[in-house]
C-alpha cells in the first residue's frame, strides 16, 4: 500500500481509512478546493475490468440523488483506477451496528427509508445494486444516509464466485435468478431486520451455511426476534422479506411504508462530525463480498443475545439441510456461480472497449492481410455495391438494399458464435473471428470462465436494431451496428439458471474477408449518448 501523501492529478490521499475486496478508501483532499473528499483505490486485473470501469463511470457520473454517495470524478494512474467520491464523515451502518448491537426503531426508519427511494431511483435509470448491506450505508456529519457502491459490483472482477454477501443474500439470488430490483428491495429489508434485532436473517456460522440457510428460504419471523418493534414496522420489514421476489412490492413502496411505519428519529452515530471511522472497523465505500461483520466477536453486551441467535441459526441450518437435498445444493451453488458469472461477462459480444470519441476507427497503420474476397451468394454478398462510397443513413428492421445483406453477414457469424458457447467449443470461434481479432480471444476466455463453472451457455444470440454502413470496400468493412443480447441460458447438467436480455448498445464492428467469408475482425463499444 502506498502511505499517507501519495497523489494523483489533483488530490491528495491522506489517511487510509478502509479496505476490502475491491481496493482501498482513502480520505484525500481535492488540491484545488481543499474540500475533503474519499478515494476508492480499485483492483482491476484485467483490460476488461478497465473497459467496464470507464463504461459505469460516465453512467453513474450522470446520476443526481441526495442519497446517493456522488462519484466526483474517475483518475487513471499505472496500475489502478481511483474512484473520487464525496466524503461521508458520520460513520457506516456497519460500524454503528458494530458498536451498538441494535438501533431503535425510529433510527432505522431515518436510515433506510430514503436509501430506499434512492434505490428507487438508480431503479428508473436502469440500474441495480445487488449488493447494498452495512457497510455501504454510509453517513454524513450531520447525520444524512448516503448509498455507496452503487454499479462498483458491475466494475470490479474479483476471484469472489458469489456476487453478494451470503448473510443478506435475496433467496431466489441463492437459488439461481438474476438479481433485479427486487434483490435491492430485499436487502434493505435484511438491513432492517440486523438493525432491528441485532443480527442479519441469515446468520450461518460460515458463508456457505448463510447461502443454505438462504437457498432453504425459510424467512426468520422479525416479531418473534424483536417483539419490540412496532407492528406497523414488521409487518412492512417483514413483507419485503418475501421469499417470492413479487410479493416485496417496490422500492418506493418500501420507502413510503417505512416512512410512515413509526415516527422517525436522528441516527445516534456516535462519532463527531469531522470523525475518520477507525481502518479496524468494515470501511466506508467497500465493496466486499466475504461476510467478514457476522464473524467479528460479539461484544459483551450482545454476548448472550448472540450466543441465542447462534443457536437458532443452528437449528435453521439443520433444518433447511433436511429440506435441501445434494440436488438441490448444487443447484442452488450452481445458480450462484451462474449468476455471478452472468453478471461478471455478460456474454453480450466481447474485445475491444468503449470508443474515446465519436469518429469512426481509422484503418491507418492497419493491415488487413485478405486472402480472398467473400464468395458469397447474392442474398449474402455485402461488398463491392454503392454503398462503398461514404457511409450510409441507420436502418431498422426490415432491412433493405445492402443492409440487408450486411443483416444476414452479421446474423450468420451471430449464429455461429452462438454455437460456439452452446457445444462449448471454441474452434468454432475461428468461423466467427479474423485471425489475431482481440474479440477472439476475449471470447475464448469467455468460454474458459463459463467452462469452468462446469456449465454452458444456450442461446446466446443478438437482435438486431439498426444497421448503418459506415465504410465498405471489397476487403474490409465497418459497420456501425445497434444491437441487443437477448436471454439465453446457463445450464449444468439439468439444472437452468435464465438470464435476462441486456439493454440495446451501439459497436463499431469491422469486418475482414478471409478464406472467403466475411469474419470479425475488432469491436468497439459505443458509449451511450
Amino acid at each position: 500500500m502506498s502511505g499517507p501523501g501519495w497523489r494523483i492529478p489533483g488530490y491528495v490521499a491522506d489517511e487510509l481509512i478502509g479496505f476490502g475486496a475491491s481496493g482501498e478508501v482513502w480520505r484525500g483532499r481535492d488540491l484545488l478546493s481543499g474540500e475533503v473528499v474519499a478515494l476508492k483505490r480499485l483492483r482491476l486485473p484485467d483490460d476488461d475490468g478497465h473497459a467496464r470501469l470507464r463504461r459505469e463511470a460516465a453512467l453513474l457520473a450522470a446520476l443526481d440523488h441526495p442519497h446517493l454517495l456522488r462519484l466526483r470524478d474517475t483518475v487513471r494512474t499505472d496500475d489502478r483506477w481511483v474512484l473520487v467520491l464525496d466524503y461521508a464523515a458520520g460513520s457506516s451502518l456497519a460500524s454503528l451496528l458494530l458498536d451498538r448491537g441494535r438501533l431503535r426503531p425510529g433510527e432505522v426508519v431515518t436510515a433506510l427509508s430514503p436509501l430506499a427511494a434512492a434505490l428507487a431511483y438508480a431503479h428508473g435509470e436502469g440500474l441495480v445494486h445487488g449488493d447494498v448491506t452495512p457497510a455501504n450505508v454510509l453517513f454524513t456529519g450531520d447525520g444524512r444516509p448516503l448509498l455507496a457502491d452503487l454499479g462498483i459490483a458491475r466494475v470490479v472482477c474479483d476471484d469472489d464466485p458469489v456476487r453478494g454477501t451470503p448473510e443478506y443474500v435475496d433467496p431466489a439470488v441463492a437459488a439461481g435468478a438474476a438479481p433485479g430490483p427486487a434483490t435491492d428491495v430485499f436487502a434493505v429489508a435484511a438491513i432492517a431486520f440486523h438493525a432491528l434485532t441485532g443480527d442479519p436473517p441469515w446468520a450461518g456460522p460460515s458463508a456457505e451455511d448463510s447461502l443454505y440457510l438462504a437457498a432453504a428460504g425459510e424467512v426468520p419471523d422479525l416479531s418473534a426476534r424483536a417483539p419490540d418493534v412496532p407492528a406497523e414496522l414488521a409487518r412492512v420489514v417483514q413483507r419485503a422479506l418475501s421469499a417470492e421476489p413479487a410479493r416485496r412490492g417496490s422500492a418506493a413502496e418500501l420507502a413510503l411504508e417505512l416512512r410512515h411505519a413509526c415516527t422517525p428519529e436522528p441516527v445516534e452515530l456516535r462519532c463527531g462530525p469531522t470523525t475518520v471511522p477507525p481502518a479496524a472497523k468494515p470501511a466506508p465505500l467497500t465493496h466486499d463480498v466475504r461476510p467478514r461483520a457476522a464473524r467479528v466477536p460479539a461484544q459483551k453486551t450482545r454476548s448472550r443475545h448472540r450466543r441465542a441467535v447462534d443457536s437458532r441459526s443452528r437449528q435453521l441450518l439443520a433444518a433447511s439441510r433436511r429440506t435441501l437435498s445434494s440436488k438441490g445444493l448444487r443447484a442452488a451453488v450452481f445458480g450462484a456461480l451462474s449468476v455471478a458469472l452472468a453478471i461478471r461477462l455478460g456474454i453480450s459480444w466481447a474485445g475491444g472497449g468503449p470508443a474515446g470519441s465519436a469518429e469512426v476507427p481509422s484503418d491507418a497503420g492497419r493491415s488487413a492481410q485478405p486472402t480472398t474476397s467473400p464468395a458469397l451468394p447474392p442474398t449474402r454478398r455485402a461488398a463491392g455495391d454503392d454503398s462503398s462510397s461514404g457511409a450510409s443513413a441507420w436502418q431498422s428492421p426490415p432491412f433493405s438494399g445492402s443492409a440487408q445483406r450486411w443483416a444476414s453477414v452479421l446474423d450468420r457469424l451471430d449464429a455461429d458464435r452462438q454455437r460456439a458457447f452452446a457445444n462449448d467449443n471454441a474452434t468454432l470461434l475461428d468461423q466467427v473471428y479474423a485471425t489475431g481479432s482481440a474479440a477472439l480471444v476475449a471470447d475464448q476466455k469467455q468460454l474458459e470462465q463459463i467452462r469452468s463453472t462446469g456449465a454452458r451457455a444456450v442461446g446466446v444470440r443478438h437482435q438486431l436494431r439498426a444497421l448503418r454502413l459506415s465504410r465498405v470496400g471489397p476487403d474490409r468493412a465497418v459497420l456501425d451496428v445497434r444491437e441487443a443480447l437477448l436471454g439465453y441460458q446457463l445450464r449444468h447438467g439439468d439444472q437452468v439458471a435464465r438470464q435476462a436480455a441486456s439493454a440495446t448498445r451501439t459497436y463499431y464492428v469491422t469486418l475482414l474477408a478471409q478464406h472467403g467469408e466475411w469474419r470479425i475482425d475488432e469491436l468497439t463499444l459505443m458509449p451511450t449518448t
